[in-house]
């Protein structure tokens, strides 16, 4: 990994830093402040319309050029190679320009998310239309585990953020584990989407896919007990910045007895004085209530009564009629 960061490190430099440095600092010495903070926010520019809105875009044409089998499906691919690529280097750049900005640390996984959850289900999407029922439900299945983790990352990290903006103490970021586990993706998703291009819609790519995602799953934990602790630790800062309160000299015997006898007096009126009441509230409850039940039974009997009309007895025969057709179980 140490090997991986220096590449980029390096590449970064070579593509932005050496020429976008010294035009900041002369920008600066020149009192133009307004140029000096769009040299500093070009990483955020990367992050955000580089990968937010072109990297989606990119996505979306990817995952309709393979389900269509369209010409430039290559092309789309390799872009979005390039998308995963940039992830490394808005980092690497913000560091080398000494301008590490909340707004950045936060949106950059966000996004990160948002491209890959595009893909997955884009994935899912057309390994039920060129290969198979079943191994695209198995292929969802595991996504939408590795994609409930990355939602309570971005949730976790949501928290923290509004903390650190009380608190003035920055954010970390984005994590090792959390690196390691967006590369895994972008690999098991390279996978995925590359025989299905070039291998003829061949299904070693999810064969391969699938265990790249159960391993990225295991390191997307690790970065969410991280970003966990942080939150945590944002928290105790906030509250150790907090006024402390008077506290209260300690009552005598004499008083907290007084107030147990006070207490249980008024929680005995309370109770003999209580009265039902029916609000308004409990009214669009129970409606409610009443009227999903309705819809629910209703619904049931017309499924009933289309399944019987198709020659199914149930749903489960339906479900497994569907296998069938896709030669899953098949005797």
């Amino acid at each position: 990994m140490k090997n991986i960061k220096m590449f980029f490190s390096v590449l970064t430099y070579a593509l932005f830093t050496w020429w976008l440095a010294p035009i900041r600092d002369y920008c600066l010495k020149q009192g133009w402040f307004m140029a000096a903070t769009i040299c500093n926010n070009v990483p955020n520019a990367i992050t955000v319309l580089g990968r937010g809105l072109f990297g989606t875009f990119c996505a979306v044409k990817v995952v309709i050029a393979v389900y269509q089998v369209l010409p430039s499906q290559t092309l789309y691919f390799l872009i979005m190679v390039g998308v995963f690529a940039s992830d490394f280097i808005d980092g690497h750049l913000a560091r080398q320009l000494n301008y590490v900005s909340k707004f950045g640390a936060y949106m950059d996984p966000c996004l990160d998310k948002l491209v890959t959850l595009v893909l997955a289900v884009g994935l899912v999407i057309v390994t039920v239309h060129h290969q198979n029922l079943a191994y695209g439900i198995l292929l969802g299945i595991i996504l939408a585990v590795v994609v409930a983790v990355d939602m309570n990352i971005a949730g976790v990290t949501g928290k923290a953020l509004r903390y650190s903006t009380l608190t003035g103490v920055d954010l970390h970021g984005a994590f090792g584990p959390g690196k390691t586990k967006f590369t895994l993706q972008g690999f098991a998703l390279a996978f995925g989407y590359g025989f299905m291009i070039w291998g003829g819609h061949n299904l070693i790519g999810t064969f391969v896919a699938i265990p790249i995602l159960i391993a990225s799953r295991h390191f997307g934990i690790q970065s969410l007990e991280r970003h966990t602790n942080e939150l945590h630790m944002q928290e105790r800062i906030y509250l150790a910045q907090q006024p402390v309160r008077a506290s209260r000299p300690w009552p005598t015997r004499a008083q907290r007895q007084l107030a147990f006898a006070q207490g249980r007096r008024f929680a005995r009126r309370q109770i003999t004085q209580r009265q039902p009441t029916i609000t308004a509230k409990h009214v669009a409850y129970g409606g409610g209530a009443v009227g999903f039940v309705f819809v629910t039974a209703r619904t049931k009997l017309r499924l009933d009564r289309h399944l019987r009309r198709q020659g199914h007895s149930s749903i489960l025969s339906f479900i497994r009629s569907l296998f069938d057709a896709n030669g899953v179980f098949v005797n």
